[in-house]
C-alpha cells in the first residue's frame, strides 16, 4: 500500500512540472507575438466606394465610409480624427486595414480653427498619425438680396457652407477679402458693395473648401426692358423721382407707387397713382420663346417704405389681364406678417408662376404653360405693376399705407 501511494505521488508531482512548463512556455510564445507585432503603421486610406476604391486620398468628408490600410493594426484600441475619438466596429478590423464610418459631427476646419488634420491610431504596442484633411461641401450660394446695390450698400448673400470664406469676388474681379459678416449657421454673408464694379456678372464665394457663384448676374443690363433712365418705356401710372433720399440706394430715376389710407377692397389702381405701366419691349427672341417657360422670369428691385400687410402686386404682360402674377410676400406659413426688408431688393417671378384669373380674383388659376402664353409671338410685350389692396389667400384685406419704389424691369433667364 505504501509503495502505490508513493507512486501515485510521484505521477502527480510529473504533472505538476509538466503545466508548469507548459504555463511557462505559452508565456514565453505570447511574449514572442507580442514582440513580432511591430508598432502601427498607416499606409493609405481609400474608399469603401468600388468605383473610387483604387483611389487613394489624404481628404474626405463628414459621414463618409473609409478604409485605413497599413500593417500592426492587431490589438487596436483607438482612433482619433482630428482628436475627436470615433467609434470602431471590431468586427472591421483586421491586422492591415479598418473600414470605419467618419463621424457627421467629426471636427473640420470649419467649426474648429485648431483642428490638427490627422487621423492618429492606437494599438497594444503603439501609435501613428496620418496627414488627413477632413473637409466639408464647398460654399453654395442660393441667391443675392439686391442684383443692382450701388456701392456702399449692403448686400446679403444666402446659401449654405459659408465656412472660413476668404474673399468675395464681384464682376470684373473685384475682391473684397476683409469686412463682411456671416451668420453663426454660416447660411448668410453680409458684404458692402465696393466701389470700381463696372461689369456684370456672378457674385462668387470662395473659401478652402471651393467656390460658389450667385444664380444670377449682378449689376447686369441683360434683359433690361425699363430702367427710368436710358432704357425708359415708361408709359403712366404713377410718379418718377431721382431723389436718392426717399429710398436710399437707387441709382438714377425710379418709379414711385404711394398712397396713404387705401382701403380694404380698393381696385381703383389706375385713379390712384397704384400702377407702373411700362411700353412694349423686347423680351426675347422667337427661338427663346420655344424653352422652358419655367427656366425665365420677371425681375424688378423694390423698395418697401412702410410696414406691407395687405393686398399685393399683380404683375399683367400686354394688358390683356389674362396671365398674371400676384406678389405678395407678406403671406408666409398661409398667414399674415409685416414685410419691410431693409434697402432695395430684387423680386423674381418666374413666368411659370403667371396664372389665370380665377374665381378668387387675377393670379388664381391655371399656370402659363408656355412663354406664349404671355406675350406676343414676336418676343415683345409690355408690362403692368399694379397694386391692389384685396383679399389674398383667404386673408381678408385692412387699411394699409402704401410707399414703395420701383427700379429696373427686365426679363432674365433663371439657369446659366
Amino acid at each position: 500500500m505504501k509503495k502505490m501511494i508513493k507512486n501515485n505521488q510521484s505521477k502527480t508531482g510529473t504533472l505538476i512540472q509538466a503545466l508548469l512548463l507548459l504555463f511557462i512556455s505559452s508565456l514565453f510564445i505570447v511574449s514572442c507575438d507580442k514582440d513580432d507585432v511591430g508598432v502601427p503603421e498607416i499606409v493609405s486610406i481609400r474608399s469603401t466606394n468600388p468605383a473610387k476604391s483604387d483611389s487613394t486620398f489624404q481628404t474626405a468628408l463628414p459621414g463618409e465610409w473609409i478604409v485605413i490600410e497599413g500593417k500592426n493594426f492587431t490589438g487596436l484600441s483607438a482612433i482619433y480624427i482630428n482628436e475627436k475619438e470615433v467609434y470602431v466596429n471590431s468586427s472591421y478590423v483586421t491586422d492591415g486595414s479598418i473600414v470605419l464610418l467618419i463621424p457627421a459631427d467629426a471636427p473640420t476646419l470649419a467649426t474648429q480653427s485648431d483642428v490638427s488634420n490627422t487621423i492618429r491610431l492606437v494599438t497594444a504596442t503603439g501609435e501613428v498619425s496620418y496627414d488627413f484633411t477632413l473637409m466639408i461641401n464647398p460654399p453654395s450660394v442660393y441667391g443675392i438680396s439686391n442684383e443692382m446695390a450701388i456701392a456702399g450698400d449692403k448686400l446679403y448673400i444666402t446659401g449654405t457652407n459659408f465656412y472660413v470664406i476668404d474673399s468675395i469676388i464681384f464682376p470684373g474681379g473685384v475682391i473684397v477679402s476683409s469686412g463682411f459678416e456671416v451668420n453663426e449657421e454660416a447660411t448668410l454673408i453680409t458684404v458692402t458693395v465696393p466701389a470700381g464694379i463696372t461689369e456684370g456678372g456672378p457674385v462668387v464665394v470662395k473659401n478652402v473648401f471651393g467656390r460658389a457663384l450667385s444664380p444670377s448676374d449682378f449689376n447686369s443690363n441683360n434683359g433690361l426692358l425699363c430702367n427710368f433712365d436710358d432704357k425708359n418705356t415708361y408709359i403712366w401710372g404713377s410718379t418718377l423721382s431721382s431723389d436718392a433720399t426717399l429710398y436710399p440706394g437707387a441709382n438714377g430715376q425710379f418709379n414711385i407707387l404711394k398712397k396713404d389710407d387705401v382701403g380694404p377692397s380698393t381696385w381703383d389702381w389706375w385713379a390712384n397713382g397704384m400702377c407702373c405701366a411700362t411700353g412694349s419691349a423686347s423680351w426675347m427672341t422667337s427661338e427663346e420663346m420655344n424653352e422652358n417657360i419655367a427656366n425665365w422670369a420677371v425681375k424688378f428691385e423694390l423698395y418697401v417704405s412702410k410696414p406691407w400687410d395687405s393686398g399685393f402686386l399683380l404683375v399683367n404682360p400686354n394688358s390683356a389681364w389674362n396671365y398674371t402674377c400676384r406678389y405678395a410676400p407678406w403671406f408666409v406659413g398661409e398667414e399674415r406678417t409685416v414685410y419691410q426688408p431693409a434697402g432695395w431688393n430684387t423680386v423674381t417671378l418666374p413666368l411659370s408662376q403667371f396664372r389665370l384669373k380665377g374665381a378668387n380674383g387675377d393670379g388664381t388659376a391655371t399656370q402659363a404653360l408656355s412663354i406664349g402664353n404671355l406675350i406676343n409671338a414676336d418676343g415683345t410685350a409690355s408690362l403692368d405693376i399694379v397694386f391692389i389692396n384685396d383679399t389674398h389667400q383667404g386673408i381678408a384685406s385692412k387699411l394699409l399705407n402704401v410707399d414703395f419704389g420701383i427700379d429696373n424691369i427686365r426679363v432674365v433667364k433663371l439657369t446659366r
